[in-house]
């Protein structure tokens, strides 16, 4: 009962529309001074899904939002991103996900960048950036999870980095996966009050 009582006086149990609280806004300043120069802002999320959804959310409302008519979403083969509708549009398309098949969204598809065929993946990226208006690029940096476990170099990471940045492609970086163990060691009662 202490421990609920104490918690109940620094957690607001409402979401983060308008509302934040002190150990949120301690852990994200944490997450930031750890990110790469630039990124300044923490959106806390429930689950891969939905982090996946806001982030496609979040980019084609960019474009949609500006004059130019960017819609395209480009994903690499065989990844995985989650089991919501937009989260399965930019996955791999298989027995699962063939009852929604009526419901996904289309994208573009790039090679996964195998050892030694990383230029392929890169070409075809480049390519695609090129013939349309890529509104983002989502990958799971530097290894398919669910699709089996397969590495990438973190030179090919960077590469897909660049051609967005040379082609003005938003970039979506799904760490659900790769982000494990990456929180500060200090935050730990932060971790337990954000679940």
């Amino acid at each position: 009962m202490a421990a609920i009582k104490s918690h109940a006086e620094v957690l607001d149990q409402v979401i983060f529309a308008e509302y934040s609280h002190e150990p949120a806004e301690r852990l994200a300043a944490k997450l930031i001074a750890l990110a790469p120069k630039g990124l300044e802002h923490v959106f806390f999320s429930d689950s891969g899904s939905t982090s996946v959804e806001v982030a496609l959310k979040m980019a084609l409302g960019f474009w949609r939002h500006t004059s130019e008519a960017r819609h395209r979403i480009v994903v690499m083969e065989g990844s995985y991103h989650g089991d919501t509708i937009g989260a399965m549009s930019v996955g791999a398309r298989g027995p699962f996900t063939e009852s929604y098949e009526k419901l996904l969204f289309n994208v573009e598809r790039i090679p996964f960048p195998a050892p030694g065929r990383e230029g392929t993946t890169l070409e075809a990226f480049d390519a695609i950036c090129r013939r349309t208006e890529v509104a983002a690029l989502i990958v799971e940096p530097l290894v398919l999870g669910a699709g089996g476990m397969l590495m990438y170099s973190a030179e090919c990471l960077a590469a897909l980095r660049q051609i967005c940045t040379a082609h003005g492609v938003l970039f979506i970086a799904d760490e659900v996966m790769t982000g494990w163990g990456r929180i500060p060691k200090d935050s730990r009662e932060e971790r337990c009050l954000s679940r």
